[in-house]
């Protein structure tokens, strides 16, 4: 399955359009203002590429540990974090229009987690990164 931001310049790939039920929502400050439902499932790798660097802006919040890729031109896409040498990653639905069968109504927040816990819930629960160009 390809899908891209609204204008084409980051593109996902994942193998299965199902790959993805439900959607989450956290409740940090950052993710609060831009809205974004993630999706991720530890067992469907996903590679994603930037066509024009230029138009993509990488952000660190909070504790540092993930990387906010959002497009210029249609916002917050994804959010990857390197956890012992393997990148991990959560989608937004929303900015890359993958339907979902729910959104979880219980809003997250990490806030008082320690990076220890963080990195390793992520491992569980965010999707492989396979490839990133």
């Amino acid at each position: 399955m390809k899908k891209s931001c609204h204008c084409g310049n980051i593109i996902v790939e994942y193998p299965d359009d199902n790959a993805f039920e439900i959607a989450r929502q956290c409740g940090c400050h950052y993710c609060s203002a831009a809205g974004p439902t993630y999706v991720s499932n530890p067992y469907v790798p996903v590679s994603f590429q930037v066509i024009d660097k230029s138009q993509q802006k990488i952000t660190r919040q909070g504790s540092g540990t993930a990387q906010f890729h959002e497009c210029i031109n249609c916002g917050l896409v994804l959010v990857t974090s390197e956890i012992e040498s393997a990148n991990y990653c959560v989608l937004n639905a929303k900015t890359l229009g993958i339907d979902v069968s729910a959104v979880d109504p219980n809003v997250r927040n990490f806030t008082g987690e320690s990076i220890k816990d963080r990195l390793a819930r992520r491992k569980l629960s965010w999707s492989p990164v396979c490839e990133l160009t």
